[in-house]
């Protein structure tokens, strides 16, 4: 018997750590841990990318070697071809005249949305506070496009009934399915080594002139007071 009352203090303080044990263990999953040791940094801000640009095609330009593709929107393939009032017309050059005579030699500024399979950017771009995206829907040179936004479907539906752009085709065929009907070319393996050359479309030229870089082409078309395209091919 006098053993254990010399062992009743170490099992009086065993058990009152183990009430602190299971106090702490209730507490711990009764309430959620603090979020401060948690470091979570927003989403920045997507930068704006501004400049003078050049047009590609038209649903592409190029921004201080920066490709753009517009958000939304699908313009015809610059090969791309169609029968207006029984002539045919290369639709996808028109698109891109269209938006080059839009854009001129103001300032674009873009905002990206995303980023494509080539990692370009994917943006909103406007001129003077107009987004050009939606001008070029509205004005009948390029398609909403769909499959990943429904931003201009009205504007769409606006150029459709007025018959403005590729809507005076007889036979216009959806980008995206012109480019599934008509798919690229690889290079050629005896010429790896081959450049693509890149051409200026004064207004109404269709032959243009070869360049070697696009910064040379761009020098051109603005001593040519910014009017035309440059175009890689």
């Amino acid at each position: 018997m006098s053993e254990f009352f010399k062992l009743l203090p170490l099992v009086i303080i065993a058990a009152l750590l183990c009430a602190i044990g299971l106090l702490f263990y209730s507490n711990y999953w009764q309430t959620p841990p603090s979020e401060s040791s948690i470091v979570v940094n927003p989403p920045s801000k997507p930068q704006t990318i501004s400049g003078r640009a050049s047009v590609i095609d038209g649903d592409t330009i190029e921004i201080r070697g920066e490709r753009i593709r517009l958000f939304g929107i699908d313009a015809p393939e610059s090969g791309q071809p169609c029968s207006i009032q029984g002539k045919t017309s290369l639709i996808g050059k028109d698109a891109a005249f269209a938006l080059a005579d839009k854009i001129g030699g103001q300032v674009v500024e873009c905002r990206p949305r995303d980023r494509d399979r080539f990692n370009r950017p994917v943006a909103v771009c406007s001129v003077g506070g107009e987004d050009i995206n939606g001008w070029m829907v509205a004005n009948g040179w390029a398609l909403a496009y769909r499959y990943y936004s429904r931003d201009y479907v009205s504007q769409e539906e606006q150029a459709s009934k007025r018959k403005s752009g590729i809507w005076q085709c007889n036979d216009f065929v959806a980008p995206w399915d012109w480019r599934r009907d008509h798919p690229k070319d690889p290079p050629p393996r005896a010429k790896p080594t081959q450049r693509k050359q890149v051409f200026y479309y004064p207004p109404g030229n269709t032959v243009g002139t070869a360049y070697q870089t696009l910064e040379e082409c761009e020098r051109v078309r603005q001593k040519a007071g910014n009017v035309g395209i440059c175009m890689m091919k």
